[in-house]
């Protein structure tokens, strides 16, 4: 994927915050040039569908979802950009104690990782954790542009939430105590070294520092998603906590995390294929 020319957020920014900026025509003119420049990821995304539904990437549903995919993350990112996404108030514990158990434990002065993917709404999910009032760090990759990096530090700053690059989580991990709550993505391989696994019957590469820092420097991990419902209102379902320690000690225990984590991704994706916003080739 060629790294955009020009500051699409800074624009974005610029845009709303001008006269009129809040208005619903302003969000609809900056969604729509979202998706103007996200065709460039349409092949990706399209053979990406194909192979979660089954179907050739030519495939009517296909292309159909593709479009749904693009509108709604545009209006992710103008919500984003605006501040729009508040704080869900809907969870439900998909699985194990969920979200009481999570605030058991921060309460407790336990620190949790939250392990989760680009599938509906992660910015949101880490927006939440701040919210609730307890401390909140992001592993976040650094943008193309220098520019569209700081601006997303800033964004998320606003929000009580810190970001941290991948190359500096080690560092801090080992000199902070008590980090609370430490939100990363884990589809991508490009944070660390890769890990080979199935999904939907294929071969995929998924991240493995998140599940080996998990099992280090943390006691609990959780796999959190926040999916848009049908009313518009965004849903997080909180899977764990897991308590790390009690993997198999003679085995991988970081190869299980991962397991557990890889078959819920694949629930979701499959169950949502319109909120699943992975622009690069998923399968190898």
């Amino acid at each position: 994927m060629k790294p955009m020319k020009i500051s699409l957020y800074r624009w974005a920014e610029k845009f709303l915050s001008g006269a009129g900026g809040k208005s619903k025509t302003a969000e609809k003119k900056t969604a729509t040039a979202f998706r103007f420049f996200m065709r460039g990821n349409l092949n990706c995304l399209l053979e990406n569908l194909s192979h979660v539904l089954g179907v050739s990437s030519s495939d009517r549903r296909v292309k159909d979802i593709a479009e749904k995919n693009f509108f709604n993350f545009a209006d992710n990112l103008t919500g984003f950009l605006m501040n729009r996404n508040e704080a869900p108030e809907i969870f439900i514990d998909a699985e194990g104690g969920g979200l009481d158990a999570v605030r058991s434990l921060l309460e407790d002065g336990e620190s949790v990782a939250a392990i989760s993917g680009h599938i509906g709404n992660w910015e949101l999910l880490g927006k939440f954790g701040a919210v609730l009032g307890y401390p909140t760090r992001a592993v976040a990759a650094k943008h193309f542009l220098r520019g569209d990096t700081e601006y997303f530090i800033s964004k998320r700053a606003q929000n009580g939430v810190e970001s941290i690059f991948p190359e500096k989580v080690l560092s801090f991990l080992k000199n902070s105590p008590s980090p609370g709550i430490l939100a990363v993505l884990a589809d991508r391989s490009s944070f660390g070294k890769p890990v080979r696994t199935r999904m939907f019957e294929k071969d995929v590469f998924l991240s493995g520092p998140p599940f080996k820092l998990a099992r280090r420097f943390f006691d609990w991990a959780v796999f959190p998603f926040a999916l848009k419902g049908e009313n518009g209102k965004y849903i997080v379902y909180v899977h764990g906590p897991f308590n790390t320690k009690k993997f198999n000690e003679c085995g991988d225990a970081e190869r299980e995390l991962l397991d557990i984590y890889a078959r819920i991704y694949e629930y979701y994706v499959k169950k949502y294929p319109e909120q699943w916003y992975f622009y690069r080739r998923f399968f190898t």
